[in-house]
């Protein structure tokens, strides 16, 4: 088990961040976008060591939305650099180029987290953000992308905020910046640094606001649909903490193996954030591992990223499902996907029944993982009917109208899942406690850490854990283990027997209570066995 635990993050880490592509196509990779006049120039920065995908992606697409920016990427990585979830990038440039005059020198630099911050990879890139930095620009730490500006010595004497997983570790290594939490983004100066992943949005928001007018901020706010996001809304968010739902997080991180394998299928023109959701979600949660497929070997997003993907007619390893994000009907997919799906026995599924309009781009991916996380683990790709259907996701935007979707007057479709929020008591959505819930009132188990991770904030309480969905067989499996362990510490009567056989069977209260699934079934298992070797031994008592 210790053997299984040290190598189990290694992996996970392995597959997350493979290792990028260096062969180019012989047809040669999408050139860089032309530099148009008088735009304020973003650079979107990937990292050497691999980088979050929607730490990237999610400003990239606020900025590229208005036409008062002109947004590129660049990385020490050529000829592509790696990104959360198997995808890999063509960088626009080199840091090179920058400074030597190639692309032009950025007004905004965003940073996003990378795998390896403080590592000799990632070395050139942090001296490269620091001239940014000295010469003016805007600095965009997103997320944990906090760490890498830490480690450049950036935010020595500021204040500045990260995930609230990482915020106590980098107190105790960085004292000397002024770590806050409950914010959704920190300025100080020329940096802003964001919480959760898909603060990002908002940060980059907030810069749209300062950069362009608050009239361009609120057009592409509303665009992007961001739940909870309005101009001038509060930035006060709940104070994380770990809680024992992140059990079924450190478990899957731990048991990389077994995972089913879930293709993600990227087309021409596709958003930005549509592609970084089946990847961040399913990636962030280890709950599978994705594979980006595609036509052909390069796709090009709708606002000019190069993408490397699986081209259709290459062998790939077993897929055990195919979801391709960003399109509402089938006859938008490639002909090629199509095929080389069927060829596969492998059913197309657009995730809540495609995106709907009005609606942020990971709520279909979240009610996804909600309806599949276990069927996927158990390795049975789910038929059609099991894709929860997009019937409803957050409450319409102010002046839209319409009852929200959990109104009593809306009733979902017999399969369908609908997400509903709570207000908070600031009104917004995003900041309260949010579960995904099949018919009924069960709530889907599995997606408290993904929200968590994500940068929503589910909120804590012992309602928390009393989570009822696809997990039931394992809790009444655990449960019974607990007993039996309770059992032997009572048959036995050793003060230190009981201490252990109590300890083992409050692991198993707390795998119950929590909802894990997937690989939970290996500790389990484990102790299961664990046990009938103690029932063996002590079957005098």
């Amino acid at each position: 088990m210790a053997g299984a635990g040290a190598a189990g993050p290694v992996v996970s880490i392995r597959k997350a961040y493979p290792r990028a592509p260096h062969a180019t196509p012989a047809e040669g990779w999408p050139p860089a976008t032309p530099v148009p006049e008088g735009r304020l120039a973003v650079a979107v920065v990937l990292g050497a060591s691999g980088s979050v995908i929607t730490d990237a992606f999610g400003p990239y697409e606020v900025f590229a939305r208005s036409p008062r920016f002109f947004v590129y990427t660049v990385s020490a990585s050529r000829p592509t650099a790696m990104c959360s979830g198997g995808l890999a990038v063509v960088p626009d440039y080199s840091l090179a180029d920058v400074d030597a005059g190639v692309a032009p020198e950025p007004d905004v630099v965003v940073v996003p987290a990378v795998a390896a911050p403080n590592g000799r990879k990632e070395a050139p890139l942090r001296e490269w953000i620091g001239r940014r930095s000295v010469r003016g620009a805007q600095v965009l730490g997103v997320c944990n992308g906090a760490r890498l500006l830490a480690a450049a010595g950036l935010l020595d004497g500021r204040r500045a905020t990260a995930h609230w997983s990482a915020i106590r570790g980098l107190a105790r290594r960085r004292p000397q910046v002024d770590w806050v939490r409950g914010q959704r983004y920190v300025q100080d100066g020329n940096l802003t640094t964001t919480a959760g992943v898909t603060s990002g949005v908002f940060g980059a928001l907030r810069l749209v606001e300062q950069l362009a007018g608050a009239g361009e901020a609120q057009r592409v706010g509303h665009e992007l649909a961001y739940p909870g996001w309005s101009l001038g809304g509060p930035t006060a968010i709940p104070a994380q903490r770990w809680a024992p739902g992140e059990l079924a997080y450190l478990l899957a991180v731990v048991f990389p193996w077994w995972r089913p394998t879930v293709g993600v299928g990227l087309v021409e023109g596709v958003g930005e954030l549509e592609v970084a959701a089946p990847l961040e979600v399913y990636a962030s949660s280890f709950a599978a591992r994705t594979v980006p497929v595609a036509a052909e070997e390069s796709v090009t997003t709708r606002h000019g990223l190069r993408l490397v993907a699986t081209p259709a007619n290459a062998g790939t390893r077993r897929i055990d499902r195919l979801v391709v994000a960003g399109v509402s009907r089938i006859e938008e997919v490639d002909a090629r996907l199509l095929g080389w799906a069927a060829d596969r026995g492998l059913t197309v599924e657009l995730p809540n029944g495609g995106p709907a309009a009005g609606q942020f781009s990971f709520d279909a991916m979240l009610a996804d993982l909600a309806g599949h996380s276990d069927q996927t683990t158990a390795g049975s790709p789910p038929s059609p009917s099991n894709s929860p259907p997009s019937s409803s996701s957050w409450p319409a935007p102010a002046g839209r109208g319409g009852p929200p979707p959990c109104s009593p007057s809306v009733p979902p479709p017999p399969s369908a899942f609908r997400w509903c929020p709570q207000l908070s008591p600031d009104g917004t959505v995003d900041d309260a406690r949010t579960l995904a819930q099949p018919p009924g009132g069960a709530v889907a188990a599995g997606t408290g850490a993904v929200g968590r991770g994500l940068g929503r904030h589910p909120g804590r309480g012992a309602a928390g854990l009393l989570v009822v969905g696809p997990g039931d067989r394992l809790r009444a499996v655990a449960g019974l283990d607990a007993a039996v362990y309770i059992g032997f510490a009572v048959a036995d009567g050793r003060p230190r027997v009981i201490a252990v056989e109590t300890a083992v069977a409050a692991v198993f209260v707390i795998v119950a209570a929590a909802g894990v699934t997937g690989p939970a079934w290996l500790l389990v298992a484990g102790f299961a066995g664990h046990g009938v070797k103690d029932l063996w031994q002590h079957r005098s008592h």
